[in-house]
């Protein structure tokens, strides 16, 4: 029989107040025991049309895998300079121009094109894919990316051009239940925040499932009672119990085949991308009052934690 779990991961700091914005930032070092190396592909898809007009799929593909050190520099966090420019230029997640531009001094903790280490396993290093939320780029996941590379995984990030195991963030992770569900080249699957749609929430997924899910914390927050806020806070409280009971749902369809439930927190929705570290302003004002570094510690904890048991070579 399934026994779900259904936990609250509350993440404790001195400070219950939302990440303030460094004169520079940075991105955190991968802990695993290997160096990190990637690679950049641009592929076309010829099988399925975008439109009448444009008949082919253009696919970036960025790989992440675990690397022996090689003596170079990192690479950087955008290596494309027109890629910043129009990020500026389509107000990208809505941040403002200076936060996105300090993006041009970032370097990763990985190096381009790093000769590969032996696997583990002689049937090779596990893999991971993960897709990227409806209107975030590839590059708002490199800190995970690199982390999940340096703990022994071999990790694809794709741009999408419109909007094995599979993990996914927002609309990416119900992209990647639904991909679980009906293929059966993925063992194991887990959604970061998305709500669920196509047929996952009818039918079983059948796969190892994880869902991580926020749950901002207002505690220190309470607005006066009969105002208008404490209303719409109310409104959103509601929202969340029904989400909560719409998973559980989703989970016990998975019969005898694991489906967990974690809920952070003091995490926004963005909380599980690079906004952590590079754009702090999206996690204000939302409840996202777990220090950056203790978000991404237990954001990890649960990913590897969870890979490392399905995905055992």
């Amino acid at each position: 029989m399934l026994t779900l779990l259904v936990a609250v991961a509350a993440i404790e700091s001195a400070s219950a107040q939302p990440a303030r914005a460094a004169s520079r930032v940075n991105l955190p070092r991968p802990s695993g025991r290997y160096a990190v190396g990637t690679v950049t592909m641009r592929l076309t898809d010829s099988t399925r049309a975008t439109s009448r007009r444009i008949r082919e799929r253009p696919l970036a593909l960025q790989v992440w895998y675990p690397a022996n050190k090689p003596r170079r520099t990192p690479a950087e966090y955008l290596s494309n300079p027109g890629l910043l420019d129009s990020m500026v230029s389509h107000k990208y997640l809505d941040l403002d121009s200076t936060e996105i531009r300090a993006w041009s001094r970032l370097k990763t903790q990985s190096f381009y094109g790093a000769e590969p280490a032996n696997a583990a396993s002689s049937k090779g290093w596990p893999v991971v894919v993960l897709s990227h939320g409806l209107g975030v780029a590839r590059s708002s996941y490199t800190s995970f990316a690199q982390e999940l590379a340096s703990r022994g995984y071999a990790v694809l990030t794709v741009d999408h051009p419109t909007a094995v195991a599979m993990i996914g963030h927002s609309l990416g992770g119900a992209a990647a239940l639904e991909a679980c569900r009906i293929d059966t080249l993925f063992r194991a699957c887990l959604n970061m925040d998305g709500d669920p749609f196509g047929a996952v929430e009818a039918e079983r997924i059948g796969k190892p499932t994880l869902v991580l899910l926020s749950e901002p914390d207002r505690r220190n927050d309470a607005p006066p009672r009969d105002s208008a806020e404490a209303g719409r806070r109310e409104r959103f409280a509601q929202m969340g119990r029904e989400r909560d009971s719409m998973w559980t749902a989703i989970c016990s369809r998975n019969g005898s085949v694991p489906c967990s439930l974690r809920k952070l927190r003091g995490t926004g929705h963005m909380s599980f991308t690079d906004a952590l570290f590079v754009a702090p302003s999206l996690l204000r004002g939302v409840g996202a009052t777990a220090p950056p570094h203790d978000a991404f510690a237990t954001i990890v904890g649960y990913l590897t934690s969870f890979l490392n048991t399905h995905l055992a070579r």
